[in-house]
């Protein structure tokens, strides 16, 4: 696939904006009560309904995510190429991904394959009552690919990659430290290829883990379930 490089040093400059994210997504439907009821029973988002012909507003953390009453075929997904499968146009964040396919499945709604796509996280697709499609993605996960260590010191370059330090990792205390500064670590810490790893360097399986170890007891406000594959 060929790779193509904008250029936009020549080009005028537009003024510079203090962008602070999204604020508002809809999505269309042909009845907003009982679309409203679906999100509820199926995703947990409570609703208030503004004008119940007309829009209902979802409870979402941070954003303004809207159910519109349109009398026309609206969908918020599309299609990159005829007879090709759907493409959402968005995609929520969740933390507890399983619980929430299970819960999906169990009720009759559409999903797609539950996959786990390593560093971009878990996820699955779904459809609501009117069609629309979409994403759904866990990146709560840091996943760090043991598997490829080839030198004892790897491991820390490794971990400042997927820990999001600034500073070069030279030892374990660096690495403690790290840990301890960061507001990316997430919900889970998955060790691929841990048996491959603990098999080849031994020593430094064991201060990976009782550092990992340590970092929940000294902070359990920033715990990580450990997971190892």
């Amino acid at each position: 696939m060929m790779s193509v490089q904008m250029k936009t040093e020549d080009q005028p400059q537009a003024a510079t904006f203090e962008w602070k994210g999204l604020a508002c997504v809809y999505i269309p439907t042909r009845d907003v009560v009982r679309a409203a009821e679906w999100y509820y029973q199926m995703l947990g988002m409570k609703a208030s309904i503004l004008e119940p012909g007309s829009h209902a507003m979802l409870s979402m953390p941070s954003m303004g995510l809207f159910l519109i009453h349109t009398d026309h075929e609206s969908k918020v997904n599309f299609y990159k190429e005829d007879g090709g499968e759907p493409q959402a146009a968005w995609c929520f964040s969740v933390k507890n991904i399983e619980e929430l396919y299970n819960h999906l499945r169990a009720n009759g709604v559409q999903v797609t394959e539950l996959i786990d796509r390593h560093d971009c996280g878990i996820n699955f697709q779904f459809y609501d009552l009117d069609g629309n499609y979409f994403d759904v993605n866990d990146d709560h996960r840091i996943f760090v690919p043991l598997h490829k260590v080839t030198e004892e010191t790897h491991v820390f370059t490794l971990l400042k990659r997927k820990i999001g330090s600034k500073e070069a990792l030279s030892d374990w205390d660096a690495v403690s430290d790290a840990l301890g500064r960061t507001n990316r670590l997430p919900g889970r810490f998955v060790l691929q290829g841990w048996e491959e790893f603990l098999t080849h360097w031994p020593e430094q399986a064991d201060e990976l883990m009782q550092r990992l170890e340590k970092h929940n007891e000294v902070h359990p406000d920033k715990q990580a379930d450990i997971m190892v594959r």
